[in-house]
């Protein structure tokens, strides 16, 4: 990560509050990002700029309780994770993915083993599954999300899981 997120972190140390991480101005990469979030629990928050993040293998695997946004300013089809998101079993605390588009992962788009939320996301063009919940401590909540265009199923909740899904514009279809 570069200068900019020391310079976050030394204005703000004092002050006990959370520190956003912005990608790509504060670290190359998303991956690079959530490897922060987990080392330095100050980090709650990953902004993402304008452009595609691509996600190397069959997922990112997310290991702790962390937001991961895309600039308001930006509208979200143009703000793309290329690829899929794990969310691991045993996170304390939420995960939460906001305004921003999760697009052709390999298998699903988002699975889900601990709880997370999701408001203002586009899923589509995913492998197997656009959002998968998985297990009694996959509780998703999807506001206001789009799933489309995926291989096999839209969304699924799956053993003793469940995934609720609210808001005018959620829809699941093609």
């Amino acid at each position: 990560c570069a200068s900019t997120y020391l310079q976050a972190h030394w204005q703000t140390a004092n002050q006990n509050k959370p520190l956003p991480l912005y990608v790509p101005e504060d670290c190359r990469t998303l991956k690079e990002a959530v490897r922060r979030v987990k080392q330095d629990p100050r980090i709650t928050t990953i902004v993402l700029g304008k452009g595609e993040h691509q996600i190397d293998g069959s997922r990112l695997e997310i290991f702790s309780a962390m937001k991961i946004v895309g600039r308001p300013d930006v509208p979200k089809e143009k703000i793309v994770v290329v690829g899929g998101i794990g969310i691991n079993k045993g996170i304390q605390g939420d995960c939460h993915l906001q305004h921003l588009t999760l697009r052709q992962a390999k298998e699903c788009g988002v699975v889900g083993l601990s709880s997370f939320t999701m408001d203002d996301v586009l899923v589509e063009q995913c492998g197997h599954r656009g959002v998968w919940a998985i297990g009694t401590g996959g509780v998703g909540r999807c506001t206001n999300v789009e799933v489309r265009q995926c291989g096999w199923s839209g969304v699924v909740a799956s053993n003793g899981a469940s995934i609720t899904l609210i808001g005018a514009k959620t829809t699941v279809h093609h």
